[in-house]
């Protein structure tokens, strides 16, 4: 490849590869799992640009939806480890048993998300963990957005099914 494309290609890379991970690790719970599937995202990008597809605008939807993609094939040949966390933002010092409540219960969220159906997880990633458009969402997934708004309405119905006493519980101490 040419300087110029590799110039193309790095800045691809620098610019979309955390939100690729995290979107990985979202939809696996596994740090290792999320590393192998943007790896190879970003493998397949960079043979895409030797057939000459150039990165663009649409570079994001690819990263996500070859990311999507390669989780979903990942999790039909071997249940995903149960592993990893969000990247947050800084918060500031909480007590030790606050901050203990607030763990259990992101991971809590996380079991729950993770137990979703794959249609269901990936449009809640995307959405809540990524901030996408419902038009956004449907272009990565190819999805009319009329399929991506109800995907997400049955995935928070169910997301309120699963974590119904987790609320009962975090409301009561």
């Amino acid at each position: 490849m040419t300087d110029p494309l590799r110039s193309r290609f790095e800045a691809a890379v620098h610019e979309h590869q955390q939100a690729v991970f995290n979107l990985a690790r979202r939809m696996t719970g596994s740090d290792h799992a999320a590393e192998e599937i943007a790896q190879e995202a970003f493998l397949r990008l960079w043979r895409a640009m030797g057939r000459g597809v150039e990165p663009g605008p649409a570079t994001r939807a690819y990263l996500y939806r070859t990311a999507m993609n390669l989780g979903r094939d990942r999790g039909r040949r071997a249940r995903c480890e149960l592993a990893g966390g969000c990247a947050a933002a800084p918060h500031p010092p909480e007590e030790p048993e606050a901050k203990m409540l607030r763990r259990e219960l992101e991971w809590k969220v996380r079991e729950a998300v993770l137990a979703l159906p794959t249609a269901y997880r990936r449009v809640v990633v995307l959405r809540h963990y990524h901030g996408l458009t419902y038009e956004e969402i449907g272009a990565i997934l190819r999805w009319p957005v009329s399929l991506v708004r109800n995907r997400l309405f049955r995935a928070r119905r169910r997301l309120r099914q699963l974590l119904h006493g987790v609320w009962k519980e975090a409301g009561e101490s």
